[in-house]
């Protein structure tokens, strides 16, 4: 046999050899604990997420599933440890497209692509923001919201603990025609915590974490970004209703895996994912943690990530979010 044929074969069986390997590796898993990062800080919204969909992953695979809260950074640093982790399926990520793909706009040494460095797995939910202060803050809309903004002629302050505080602030900033500084913080219960202390004027938080937090008293919603109300809550008006004509954010909410996670593995988290999401009272335990069941399959998570790309690069080109 010629060498070129001989080593073409050699080739073909060491291919066709690795490929059973995955496939088997695949109908094996898991063998061991599965840990989801969760790059938010235990109590928030991301954070219930993960753990509701950490206890039922454990059901469907038969090992336990651990939720591991790496904060910092609007979601960088959980984002990071994904993309480092090794490629086989035992380390996930649930997260918010915000810090997925709006880290990767605006922070410049981001060092990541969220279509390159991280797999779609699965779409899980979606969820609106809503408007924020202080229980004893003598502002109870968002018309009063705007009024205090332009009375303090720009020095009013918003608790930032994530870029989708920043998008849907910078937004809600530009249709009312009133600006207000950015005032940084680790984690969304921080930044509520001093929303409520009247520390800071305002915030967007998640549904998930604003209304437990609002019908404690804490604080009082003003608003919510959805397009309809919340399912959590009815009462709360849209910000249409409240006097923002054309005004909407959303995000939503998926899992990945780090890169070169192999495709059969990555195919059985889907499948199972997709039963998780589909289960009618899974659904209602998503819709009472304050977010909107998201079904889906890897492509449809791919596909939403590619138009909030778009989405995020746009709004940085007009100067509307500034890199940092």
């Amino acid at each position: 046999m010629k060498l070129h044929k001989w080593l073409g074969l050699a080739s073909a069986v060491a291919l066709a050899f690795g490929a059973t390997q995955i496939a088997r590796a695949a109908d094996d898993y898991p063998t061991r604990p599965i840990q989801i990062i969760c790059p938010s800080a235990p109590g928030g919204g991301s954070d219930t997420l993960a753990r509701l969909i950490a206890r039922e992953l454990e059901k469907v695979s038969g090992k336990p599933v651990i939720v591991i809260n790496r904060a910092g950074g609007g979601g960088l640093i959980g984002t990071r440890s994904l993309i480092s982790a090794k490629p086989d399926g035992y380390t996930l990520y649930i997260h918010a497209s915000t810090a997925v793909v709006g880290n990767a706009y605006l922070v410049k040494d981001a060092g990541y692509d969220p279509l390159k460095d991280m797999v779609a797995v699965a779409p899980v939910s979606r969820i609106g923001w809503a408007v924020v202060v202080g229980s004893k803050s003598p502002v109870q809309s968002i018309a009063d919201l705007t009024k205090l903004l332009k009375e303090k002629n720009g020095k009013a302050t918003y608790a930032s603990p994530n870029n989708a505080t920043v998008a849907a602030t910078e937004l809600y900033s530009e249709m009312v025609g009133a600006k207000s500084v950015r005032v940084n913080f680790k984690a969304v219960t921080a930044a509520i915590a001093d929303v409520a202390a009247g520390e800071i004027d305002f915030t967007f938080a998640d549904i998930a974490l604003a209304v437990p937090q609002s019908n404690a008293g804490r604080v009082r919603v003003l608003a919510v970004t959805t397009p309809e109300r919340a399912n959590v809550d009815k009462s709360f008006p849209t910000m249409v209703e409240a006097g923002v004509p054309g005004y909407e954010y959303t995000s939503f909410f998926g899992m990945w895996a780090p890169a070169g996670t192999p495709q059969p593995i990555v195919d059985k988290l889907g499948g199972w994912m997709q039963k998780i999401i589909g289960d009618q009272e899974v659904q209602q335990a998503i819709v009472r943690s304050g977010f909107d069941p998201l079904p889906g399959t890897s492509k449809d998570l791919t596909q939403l990530v590619t138009e909030d790309s778009k989405r995020w690069a746009e709004l940085v080109k007009a100067g509307k979010l500034q890199v940092e």
